[in-house]
């Protein structure tokens, strides 16, 4: 029989181990203070199988006058990001993520503010 349970610190061995040997070269585990829900999964013989959590992810939204100048666009953007990082920052989080559907803009994000391409592909489950 599976069981699901709540995380405990006796599992963090396990789950090191589970996480060095098959994806230590996809992504990393967020710190277990950032974990709003976490989770194990175990067997009959509660070996841990899996483990979840739920983390919070600081995303970035911006409306922006395309018809502005570049001058008054790249301000905005400077000074919203900033106040985006200084929020990120007072949360104890660890980064800001952004969804672009523009690969222009993506592209100026990326040069001129510092973000990168996440590992992955990005995916929503509406609740």
């Amino acid at each position: 029989m599976m069981i699901i349970r709540p995380y405990e610190i006796s599992d963090t061995e396990a789950i090191n181990e589970i996480y060095d040997k098959f994806h230590s070269g996809s992504f990393s585990i967020p710190p277990i203070e950032q974990n709003r829900i976490s989770a194990t999964v175990t067997n009959d013989d509660t070996k841990v199988i899996a483990f979840g959590a739920i983390t919070l992810l600081a995303e970035s939204v911006l409306v922006l006058d395309l018809d502005a100048s570049i001058r008054e666009k790249n301000f905005a953007i400077q000074q919203l990001l900033w106040t985006a990082i200084q929020g990120v920052t007072n949360l104890h989080m660890d980064g800001l993520h952004a969804f672009i559907q523009d690969p222009e803009f993506a592209k100026v994000l990326k040069k001129h503010f510092g973000f990168k391409t996440c590992k992955g592909e990005a995916l929503y489950l509406g609740v």
